[in-house]
């Protein structure tokens, strides 16, 4: 399964909640974030493996705008 089979039904979910993507490795989770990122005005990106990312996602630190 590719990104671009993803973008429909992930930007979809996104007019209404919060989307997670994860998965292996090299599997392509950076481009399919950005390439839906670039599709909204305001986005934000987190990445589990930043340390001060992390911090954020375990205490809820995001912006509560859309």
């Amino acid at each position: 399964m590719t990104w671009r089979t993803l973008f429909q039904p992930i930007t979809t979910d996104l007019a209404s909640k919060m989307v997670f993507i994860a998965g292996p490795r090299q599997a392509g989770k950076t481009t399919l974030a950005t390439a839906i990122a670039v599709t909204f005005q305001a986005s934000d990106y987190f990445s589990w493996d930043d340390p001060s990312d992390r911090k954020k996602i375990k205490r809820a630190l995001w912006p509560s705008d859309p």
